[in-house]
C-alpha cells in the first residue's frame, strides 16, 4: 500500500501505542514500505485485540461524508480498501461487499397505496428482508453511489496476520510508561508488561490509542503545550446483532443493504444486512458516560439495547424467528473540531521547553512523536489511508499519497 518514492530506512525502531485498526494499519503500511516489520512494535493495553470499535463497529465504507480537510485522505482510503479486497480475497477473507444505502422516512398517510418513493425508486428497491408497507417504509431515498462493507474484526485479523508474518512485535497487557530524549531526539521508551519493565530503542513513537490517546499523551508528556481536543461527547454507539435463520442473503444478489430509519428514541438508527445472514443494528445514542479504562471495560447501555431490539419488526419475518446474537457498545474517538489528526508533533512542544541544541544532521520529521487519532465514525474507512500517510510521514516521503496538510492542527 505504501508508495515506493524513496527507500525507507529499515532499522529505525518504531513503537506504536494502540492495537486497533489505526495502529495495525500503520504497522502494516510501514512494514510494506520497509519490506520488513522488524523494529516495529505495537503496544496494546488490553489483553485481547479488537474488542473495541475496531472489531465491533458496523464496517460500512465509502468515499463520502468527510470534513473538507479529510477528503483527500478519504478518497485514498476508499481506493486502498478496494485494492486490498481485490488483491487479498477480501470477499471471502473479511466479507467485503458492495452496499446499497437507503433512507426510510415516515409519511403523513398510513395508506399503503399512498406511499411516496423519492428519486424514482420503486418499492422493489427495498431489500427482501425489509417490510415494505409498515410504519418504517413510507419514503425511500437512495444515498451514496460508492459504498461497501466489511467485517471489521476479520479485516483487523488480516492486518494482524500480515504484520506478524512481516516481523512486527505485538505486546499485549502492556503500556508505555516513559520516553527517553537525548539532545532533542527521541531515543527510547520504557514499557511495563505484567509487572516487568523493558526498555526499547525508539526513533519514532506513534500514538494511535483511539479515545484514550489524550490520556496517553498527557501521561507521557505532562508538561506538553499540545493537547488532543477530545470531544466531551464521544461517539459511543450501542449495537445489537440479529440472526434471522430463514433469511437467505443470496436473495439480494450478493450485495448488502444499510437501511436508515427513525428509531424509538427520536433519531436515526440503521439496520445492515451481512453476508453471514445476520443484521447489525446500530446508532449513536444520547446517553454519554465517562470513558472507561480500556476497551475491555466498555459495556452496552441496557435500556437502549432493549429499545433497539424493537426494530426487528422491520424485518420481513415474525419476531419469534429472530435471535439476538450479540450486544455491545463501541467508543469511537471524536475530536472537538470533528476531523482526524495525522501529524508529526515537535518534541519541543511536547516537552514544554525550547531545545537550543544544534539540529544539524538530525532528520527531525523522520523521528519523534506522531499522532494518528480522532477518526470518529470513519475509523474503519480511513484506516488504510491513515496508515499509509503515517508511514510516509515517518519515512520522510514527499509528496505523500494524500494531502493531510490541514490534519496537523490540534
Amino acid at each position: 500500500m505504501a508508495g515506493e518514492k524513496k527507500t525507507f530506512s529499515r532499522d529505525r525502531p518504531v513503537v506504536i501505542i494502540g492495537g486497533g485498526i489505526i495502529g495495525f494499519s500503520t504497522a502494516y503500511c510501514l512494514s510494506l514500505a520497509r519490506k520488513t516489520g522488524r523494529f516495529i512494535t505495537i503496544v496494546e493495553k488490553s489483553s485481547t485485540l479488537f474488542t473495541g470499535a475496531s472489531g465491533k463497529a458496523n464496517g460500512i465504507l465509502g468515499d463520502y461524508g468527510f470534513k473538507p480537510e479529510a477528503e483527500s485522505l478519504g478518497k485514498l482510503s476508499w481506493e486502498l480498501h478496494q485494492q486490498l479486497a481485490s488483491q487479498h480475497g477480501g470477499r471471502t477473507a473479511w466479507g467485503y461487499r458492495d452496499v446499497i444505502i437507503l433512507d426510510l422516512h415516515h409519511a403523513a398517510s398510513s395508506d399503503p397505496s399512498e406511499v411516496a418513493f423519492s428519486l424514482g425508486n420503486p418499492p422493489s428497491s427495498l431489500p427482501t428482508w425489509c417490510r415494505r408497507y409498515e410504519k418504517h417504509a413510507r419514503t425511500l431515498t437512495s444515498k451514496h453511489e460508492h459504498a461497501a462493507r466489511l467485517d471489521p474484526a476479520q479485516f483487523c485479523e488480516f492486518l494482524r496476520k500480515e504484520c506478524v508474518e512481516m516481523g512486527v512485535e505485538i505486546l499485549l497487557d502492556a503500556t508505555v510508561q516513559s520516553v527517553g530524549v537525548e539532545n532533542g531526539s527521541l531515543e527510547r521508551v520504557a514499557i511495563e508488561r505484567m509487572g516487568n519493565r523493558r526498555t526499547l530503542e525508539c526513533h519514532s513513537l506513534v500514538i494511535a490509542a483511539g479515545p484514550w490517546s489524550e490520556t496517553v499523551l498527557s501521561g507521557l508528556f505532562p508538561n506538553s503545550r499540545v493537547r488532543i481536543p477530545s470531544s466531551k461527547q464521544p461517539s459511543s454507539g450501542n449495537y445489537i446483532v440479529i440472526k434471522v435463520p430463514k433469511w437467505d442473503s443470496r436473495k439480494d444478489t450478493g450485495v448488502c443493504h444499510q437501511v436508515y430509519l427513525e428509531g424509538p428514541f427520536g433519531h436515526k438508527v440503521d439496520i445492515s444486512s451481512r453476508p453471514d445472514g445476520t443484521f447489525y443494528v446500530g446508532g449513536d445514542l444520547p446517553a454519554q458516560e465517562e470513558l472507561p479504562g480500556s476497551t475491555g471495560d466498555v459495556q452496552p447501555q441496557v435500556e437502549y439495547v432493549r429499545q433497539m431490539e424493537t426494530l426487528q419488526t422491520v424485518l420481513s419475518l415474525s419476531s419469534d424467528e429472530v435471535e439476538i446474537m450479540d450486544t455491545g457498545r463501541a467508543d469511537r474517538p471524536c475530536l472537538d473540531h470533528g476531523r482526524p489528526v495525522v501529524a508529526h508533533i515537535p518534541l519541543d512542544d511536547l516537552l514544554g521547553i525550547t531545545y537550543r541544541g544544534s539540529t544539524e544532521g538530525r532528520e527531525v520529521e523522520q523521528g519523534g512523536v506522531y499522532l494518528n487519532v480522532g477518526h470518529g465514525r470513519d475509523g474503519i474507512t480511513l484506516a488504510p489511508g491513515s496508515g499509509q500517510v503515517m508511514s510516509e510521514l515517518i519515512g520522510g516521503i514527499r509528496p505523500m499519497s494524500a494531502d493531510v496538510s490541514s490534519l496537523g492542527s490540534l
